[in-house]
């Protein structure tokens, strides 16, 4: 029988997609639509890029946003869709801007960030990972911890997987949860994308083609939907774990001939994929590693300048309007 993954019995307070590229676009578009019911989750984009000629293929992107930072775009065209606030970064990924977007959302909702009476924070975040960058992997890698959860989206040309994980090997003693007759077994922690598939954190290697995205697409090097159907994939995934739901650690897509196939969560599964012994899973975890606790000053009120000089802010529908009055 599958484990399924045991959240904090609540949605997650922030949403988090690092690049908005490709498939990640497509992703928090997805996303807004996902987090109606839950009273609009916060959420965060992040991408250092800008939009080129050759993006307007495969991405969800369009010829008046070229030279654009891609996090931008995607946030305030979102915002004016869904009447909603988008933050984004147009920096690197570090886990300080995590930290700032908390520290916003602090200023302006009296209610985001529960603490424990001892001054620890309360609550999860979901880390999306739509790159191909192996050096924003590996800072994901570093970043995200118990009982936040990263899920990790890459793709080739016609192929694709997605990997589900929050804790380094060291942490996942005690991860399992045995069920009860007909209640299904549970599980809070499962190894990082990066440990269960270290290719990840590889260089991509150069196309042997020299092609732009529309060359490659014409000749069917590169699927043009491809990216489509992993944000679908992604989606699936991000509702499944919101719901009480996901049982799967990886899945895996190929469109030249036609699958879908998941990898369900077992202790055995787990256990074979670290080299670990199974019973290891089930024992008590080491004292003070189980936990991600952030100091309570961490998360004070303020405004959301991460970088002076660089970029950073939350789109809103408002902005046009504002943006007219001040001309």
């Amino acid at each position: 029988m599958p484990y399924r993954i045991k959240t904090m019995g609540k949605p997650p307070d922030v949403i988090v997609v690092v690049g908005v590229g490709g498939t990640g676009a497509f992703v928090a578009d997805g996303l807004c639509r996902l987090t109606r019911e839950f009273e609009e989750i916060p959420i965060l984009l992040i991408d250092p890029d800008r939009v080129e000629e050759r993006n307007l293929i495969r991405q969800a992107f369009y010829p008046s946003d070229l030279g654009k930072f891609k996090a931008r775009v995607v946030a305030e065209r979102l915002a004016a869709l869904y009447g909603r606030r988008v933050g984004f970064s147009v920096t690197s990924f570090t886990t300080d801007i995590i930290r700032e977007f908390h520290s916003h959302l602090e200023g302006v909702n009296e209610s985001f960030g529960q603490l424990y009476p001892s001054g620890k924070y309360v609550g999860w975040d979901l880390i999306i990972g739509c790159t191909d960058n192996p050096g924003a992997r590996d800072d994901l890698a570093h970043s995200v911890q118990f009982p936040s959860w990263w899920i990790d989206a890459g793709n080739g040309d016609n192929s694709g997987q997605v990997f589900i994980g929050n804790a380094d090997k060291i942490f996942l003693a005690g991860s399992f949860i045995k069920g009860d007759g007909d209640t299904p077994g549970e599980v809070i922690r499962l190894p990082l994308p990066t440990l269960v598939e270290p290719g990840l954190l590889a260089a991509v290697p150069e196309p042997i083609l020299d092609l732009n995205c529309a060359e490659a697409v014409e000749q069917n090097v590169q699927s043009p939907v491809i990216n489509q159907f992993m944000s679908a994939l992604v989606l699936e995934f991000v509702r499944r774990l919101i719901a009480g739901k996901l049982t799967w650690l990886s899945a895996y897509i190929d469109m030249d001939i036609g699958s879908l196939r998941t990898i369900d969560i077992s202790p055995t599964q787990v256990a074979k994929l670290m080299s670990i012994p199974e019973k290891r899973l089930w024992d008590k975890p080491l004292s003070g590693l189980s936990y991600r606790t952030i100091p309570a000053q961490d998360f004070v009120a303020g405004t959301w300048q991460l970088h002076p000089g660089e970029m950073v802010g939350v789109a809103n529908e408002e902005n046009e309007e504002e943006e007219e009055n001040n001309a």
